[in-house]
């Protein structure tokens, strides 16, 4: 099962049913795709890229689908919060001091249920913290999704009942007014590198969320935020 990062907003649309789509930038971007395939349980995107690029899992012209196939599920990951502290963790190579977070118990907060008191990371001592979702581990995630369908297309190609499968409240609104929204819900998010401007090729991931929230939870014990200390500030 595989980690997929949402915003807070579309965690709220997810949770109340809204959203069921969501896009990912396909990397690196092709100039051409011409077709999915399914190879030992991984799908692919047959493209023009003839280079080997290993960062991106690309070789000889085919791009891997970095979630899986129909049928995986994902974990979401969400900005939450934790109770723990900050602890020194070195120095940076131009002598900066490094810290990095240490939870002190296993509650989880999500923005539906935020503590009272949550202090700014400069604290440092043991209290409640706003972690970004990067930082979640993945045995406090609360939400399962399944993917049911994966197409790859260009952004402008979505369709105004897409948009509203996105998150988009488009109730009563006219389709391109809906298009428009979903265009600024994009490029809020992803308008530095690639706006809606520049028609990237994108993942189109249908899914639905696992009504059993315990999902999964028996691979979860055990993990830690080891992976991402060492981040200065």
């Amino acid at each position: 099962m595989k980690p997929i990062i949402f915003s807070t907003d579309m965690v709220k649309a997810i949770l109340e049913g809204r959203k069921t789509q969501t896009r990912r930038v396909v990397k690196p971007q092709p100039n051409i795709i011409l077709e999915l395939f399914n190879y030992m349980g991984n799908v692919f995107a047959m493209t023009n890229l003839l280079e080997r690029k290993p960062k991106h899992a690309v070789l000889n012209g085919c791009i891997k689908f970095p979630y899986g196939q129909v049928g995986d599920k994902l974990w979401c990951r969400e900005t939450h919060y934790r109770y723990g502290k900050w602890v020194k963790n070195g120095f940076t190579k131009t002598g900066k001091q490094k810290w990095t977070f240490r939870g002190q118990t296993k509650e989880v907060r999500y923005y539906d249920n935020p503590p009272k008191d949550v202090k700014p990371n400069r604290y440092r001592e043991p209290a409640w913290y706003k972690r970004p979702s990067i930082f979640m581990p993945r045995w406090a995630f609360r939400i399962t999704l399944e993917i049911t369908e994966i197409r790859v297309e260009r952004l402008q190609e979505i369709t105004a009942e897409d948009c509203r499968r996105e998150g988009v409240d488009g109730r009563g609104l006219l389709d391109p007014y809906v298009k428009n929204d979903f265009r600024i819900l994009w490029d809020s998010i992803n308008g530095k590198k690639h706006p809606w401007s520049s028609n990237p090729w994108v993942w189109a991931i249908s899914f639905k969320m696992l009504k059993d929230k315990d999902e999964g939870r028996a691979s979860r014990k055990g993990e830690d935020d080891g992976k991402y200390a060492g981040m200065a500030y």
